[in-house]
């Protein structure tokens, strides 16, 4: 296993804890009924400040996004990455996934507007 086959089962295992699973429970949730079966509340996903090693239920301080708010990026990132997946493929071949790349045109600084011209 290299490095970025270690980084991208980490983002699985973190994505899992936010994720329902077969049952239509997430594990941050562990007990909490009002988060795992109210309609109203079922959806709302809160990031936690840790988790319960065995089974992920959040614990600590919910109304803090701090560092799992990073998970958004990682579900995000592997909804792509599954979405690349499905559309990489030529005659019912799958191609490799580093054949089938997505680019975006680089973002421009605003602060870099108007700064044309000026010296330093």
């Amino acid at each position: 296993m290299n490095l970025n086959d270690a980084a991208d089962e980490i983002s699985r295992r973190l994505v899992r804890i936010f994720q329902k699973d077969k049952t239509g429970r997430r594990p941050v949730y562990g007990n909490l009924a009002k988060f795992q079966d109210d309609l109203y509340w079922r959806d709302y996903v809160l990031y936690h400040e840790y988790f319960h090693g065995d089974t992920g239920a959040g614990l600590g301080a919910s109304h803090q996004t701090g560092w799992t708010a990073l998970v958004a990026r990682l579900l995000d990132d592997s909804s792509r990455k599954a979405d690349e997946q499905e559309l990489a493929v030529v005659n019912d071949k799958p191609l490799p996934l580093a054949t089938y790349v997505t680019t975006t045109p680089p973002r421009k600084n605003k602060l870099d507007k108007g700064r044309k011209g000026r010296s330093s």
